[in-house]
């Protein structure tokens, strides 16, 4: 990769230090020489805004030559959402509100001195400034003060908003420090460089931050203060810092030298720009185009080319913004494609090249001719989409303005789904299959929504404890899985038919599902995890260490694509990794499950005699309620209690027995209650919570059911006496004052029970 830069120094005559985005991809830049100045995302000045943000002579002269006094202003932002309201700070310490056509709407008192940071929370609700004085500032829309945030003897160099809104990121002198907005909570303070920290930027999409000083290095650091990187020393002081949408790459200025980092640290791209100390850096939000100013009152542009986005076989190199060049390693063919507009996006997945431009999405597989059709308008205008997912049919793009939109890969509009704050959205927390789409809710981190994929139409809600960092779904698997990663670094599964997460694992830093298998890849404390069969935890989640394969030395990788046995890893170093670590039994093993081929499972695994392929079939022939096989997978394994158990259940008469017996194996006891309930077996639906030591639920079905009331008072007080204890509920208090139960009846009563389910003859 290499940046392509537009270095205008005929815009402005002095230094310049302001800049932002409208949300019509329309640059805004204020320089000291007293003006605003507009320009489009090519780099084309449009020339000067009208606006009363500068006094006019007329005005000054007016008052006399006493009366006349320069505005210098330090620090721009535009309101998320609104693209025609932005607040803009000077060197007295004034924060101007402006509206439409740059008006001053509200001119605030903020600060003594200087005004260093200002930034809008992501609904454009409150904005918060800070200054040379050391004092944070939080206001409402309106420009009302809402609350004196920090005070503190050195100045605030750079604040930002979590994500949420809930927390502030700002400098001390050569600490980092993250408080939350709750009064009475602790912050957290950190020492991040050793010397004075002039920026620091918190990505809304990752929660990752990134720190740039006075010791000529940056540093990314995850929103707790643990360091992920830390660069070698440059050549001068790092004067800028800004993170791209999607969280995917940030940017770094310093002395006539711009360079693009990924996430993780590694740099991408450098270049060198005769402009002097570049003093602020904002990405389009596209994520194509770098805008940069400079203390010389350079204006300039970089454009990301010569990226090359790899699958299997296929590369894609972006050799500029319009031109692309496609080769299959594996046959050599190779087509060079031109296009009319910038490129905004580049994937490939399930063997599809998808190439979105701003008005256009063209869909290129080799031995067929390259379909392109026309984007809506409503998601083109602006060139707002900042995130795309791949299905094997669908593909689905993100535009804040619009929300969700899945079309087909013939360009057709299957469904539109609006969400509120779509701008928080990001690939890493979207992502469909052929029937759904999964979604995490921009309202509650803590949840994901999902819709149908041909609809649009809303299916489930499901709720995490904390907050989800990345999510994924299967796209094979009988019964569909989400994955998600919260923001604890635990990996969790849930069925969507049952919507309750389980978890798989924890310190991860990425995962993946396979694009051809029900399998999933995660990159786990350091090392790569393959979960052969994830859906293992909710059948018997004592086979989930045996169903996974490991490899080590993976430290702080990110898993870019998982297909077949393959998977591509991008280490921090920039360097990737292609991993064949599954084994290539798996995908076979799981067809021939699917197709309830169960002999020839079997045979599948004699003939690869690998103990963790046995545990898959178990899992899986426990899945589909085929006890046979299951006995066999369990006895390749030496699990001789759960062969005994097999052959238990195997031999109970009443299929709903059987089912319900399953249902307690996988510990789904709500649904074997409900069973034995409907069967009319309700003793041995209390015999169940019963041996579970859930006394509570045994007793509301007695209650429920009179005649087995002497049983539970039986059964407890002969559980009270092994444990030599005294009875302290007050419900069973007041059971064992109205039952006095006879032990021969209660017997009785249990056998005949157990006779009538034919339980007896089992044993």
């Amino acid at each position: 990769m290499r940046l392509k830069i537009l270095n205008n120094a005929s815009g402005h005559s002095e230094l310049v230090s302001c800049l932002g985005w409208s949300s019509g991809s329309e640059l805004y830049t204020l320089g000291e020489d007293q003006k605003l100045l507009r320009w489009s995302h090519e780099g084309e000045c449009l020339g000067p805004v009208p606006t009363n943000l500068f006094p006019s002579a007329s005005a000054t002269a007016a008052q006399g030559n006493a009366a006349r006094v320069t505005i210098y202003y330090t620090a721009l932002h535009w309101c998320p959402g609104k693209t025609d309201v932005f607040a803009a700070g000077t060197s007295d310490g004034k924060v101007m509100l402006c509206s439409k056509g740059a008006r001053v709407d509200k001119v605030i008192e903020a600060h003594h001195g200087a005004i260093l940071s200002l930034a809008w929370c992501n609904d454009g609700t409150a904005l918060l400034s800070g200054g040379e004085d050391g004092i944070i500032k939080i206001w409402s829309k309106s420009g009302m003060l809402r609350s004196t945030f920090i005070t503190q003897s050195s100045p605030v160099f750079s604040a930002a908003w979590s994500a949420d809104g809930s927390q502030i990121l700002f400098t001390t002198n050569r600490s980092l420090s993250v408080k939350p907005l709750q009064a009475g909570t602790k912050t957290n303070t950190w020492k991040a460089h050793e010397g004075v920290i002039l920026k620091a930027v918190w990505n809304e999409t990752t929660g990752l931050i990134v720190s740039g000083g006075e010791d000529k290095k940056y540093k990314v650091w995850d929103a707790f203060g643990r360091l992920l990187y830390s660069s070698q020393m440059l050549e001068h002081t790092i004067t800028s810092l800004a993170w791209s949408i999607n969280g995917e790459s940030f940017a770094v200025g310093s002395f006539n030298n711009i360079r693009v980092c990924d996430r993780l640290g590694w740099t991408l791209a450098a270049s060198s720009v005769e402009a002097g100390s570049l003093l602020n850096l904002s990405w389009m939000p596209d994520g194509t185009t770098l805008a940069f100013v400079s203390a010389r009152g350079n204006v300039g542009f970089a454009h990301t080319v010569d990226r090359r986005v790899e699958w299997r076989n296929i590369e894609v190199d972006i050799l500029d913004d319009k031109i692309v060049s496609i080769k299959d390693a594996r046959t050599g063919h190779e087509e060079q494609l031109d296009f009319k507009d910038k490129l905004v996006h580049v994937g490939i997945a399930f063997s599809t090249v998808l190439l979105l431009t701003r008005t256009q999405g063209h869909v290129f597989n080799f031995g067929k001719s390259l379909n392109a059709f026309d984007l809506p308008s409503g998601i083109t205008s602006g060139g707002r989409v900042v995130a795309v997912r791949q299905a094997k049919s669908h593909f689905a793009t993100v535009d804040p303005l619009v929300g969700v939109t899945v079309f087909t890969y013939a360009g057709k509009p299957v469904c539109t789904i609006k969400l509120p704050r779509a701008d928080t959205l990001h690939e890493g927390v979207l992502a469909l299959n052929d029937e759904l789409v999964a979604v995490r809710d921009p309202g509650n981190e803590c949840a994901v929504l999902t819709f149908d994929v041909l609809s649009g139409k809303p299916i489930n809600t499901y709720k995490h404890g904390h907050a989800v960092r990345q999510l994924d779904v299967d796209h094979v698997g009988l019964s569909k899985t989400l994955a998600i990663i919260d923001k604890n670094g635990d990996l969790h599964v849930a069925q969507l038919s049952r919507g309750t997460f389980v978890k798989l694992g924890g310190m991860a830093d990425s995962m993946r599902f396979c694009e051809e298998t029900p399998l999933l890849a995660s990159v786990m404390d350091g090392r790569l995890t393959f979960w052969m069969y994830p859906g293992v935890v909710f059948v018997d989640s004592d086979l989930r260490l045996a169903t996974r394969r490991v490899k080590d030395h993976v430290k702080s990788a990110r898993i870019q694509w998982f297909a077949g046995s393959q998977c591509l890893l991008r280490r921090t170093d920039g360097s990737g990794m292609v991993v064949g670590w599954t084994c290539p039994f798996t995908r076979p093993l799981h067809e021939l499950a699917a197709r309830k081929k169960w002999d020839a499972c079997v045979t599948l695994c004699r003939a690869a005699k690998a103990q963790d392929l046995w545990a898959v079939l178990a899992a899986l022939a426990l899945n589909g309620n085929e006890l046979n096989t299951a006995e066999v997978a369990y006895a390749a394994i030496d699990d001789a209690n759960k062969v005994q158990y097999m052959c238990y259940v195997r031999e109970l008469k009443s299929t709903e027995l059987r089912t319900a017996e399953m249902h307690v194996f996988k510990r789904q006891f709500k649904e074997a209650e409900t069973i034995l309930l409907s069967s009319g077996n309700p003793y041995l639906a209390i015999r169940m919570w019963i041996n579970l030591h859930n006394w509570d639920r045994a007793l509301d079905l007695a209650t429920r059911y009179k005649d087995f009331l002497p049983v539970v008072a039986a059964k407890r007080a002969d559980y009270l006496a092994r444990m030599a204890v005294a009875e302290r509920s007050k419900r069973f208090l007041q059971l064992a004052q109205a039952v006095q139960p006879d032990r021969e009846q209660v017997q009785a009563l249990v056998l005949a029970e157990e006779r009538k389910a034919g339980i007896a003859a089992a044993r």
